[in-house]
């Protein structure tokens, strides 16, 4: 029932034991690493395990590790995964429902949001259905319903 962008390590102080996780795409970095004591470590970033490790590598995404199993588990296994081909037939009703639902999702704050334009039709679907979910939510009566957006320009050099 983990859903978000995590990664994270749950230490059991009773026995020493932990579990950590990672989120099911990968958005948050988290790499693992074993010493040659046998001991296993984690890590954030990469230079974190470098010095202490004889091996390491980048923690799967939608995986879990168990101290107590020794090795990893995949956590995260949606019906969809196993399945080559899709089965179900492209609906574009379904499609943009979905699509809504995963941006509206994401916006629940406590503080002012923006979206960053990066010029595509991606960023621009995401400010349209933010533009129009903003209007009744609690945000819009604490800053106003305009959604600020931002971009990023890169000067060409020749």
């Amino acid at each position: 029932m983990l859903d978000g962008v995590f990664s994270f390590v749950l230490l059991d102080t009773r026995d020493n034991s932990f579990i950590a996780a990672r989120d099911a795409i990968g958005v948050t970095p988290l790499y693992i690493g074993w010493g040659i004591d046998g001991s296993v470590w984690i890590s954030s970033e990469m230079k974190g395990l470098n010095d202490d490790c004889e091996h390491f590598e980048i923690f799967p995404p939608g995986h879990l590790y168990s101290s107590k199993q020794g090795g990893f588990k995949r956590w995260y296994n949606p019906p969809w995964f196993s399945e080559v081909i899709p089965s179900v037939p492209y609906d574009p009703l379904a499609l943009r429902k979905a699509f809504e639902k995963a941006v509206i999702k994401r916006l629940m704050t406590d503080v002012p949001f923006g979206v960053l334009l990066s010029g595509g039709l991606d960023s621009s679907l995401v400010a349209a259905v933010t533009v129009r979910h903003l209007a009744g939510t609690k945000a819009a009566k604490r800053w106003g319903t305009k959604l600020h957006s931002f971009c990023v320009g890169l000067e060409v050099w020749n």
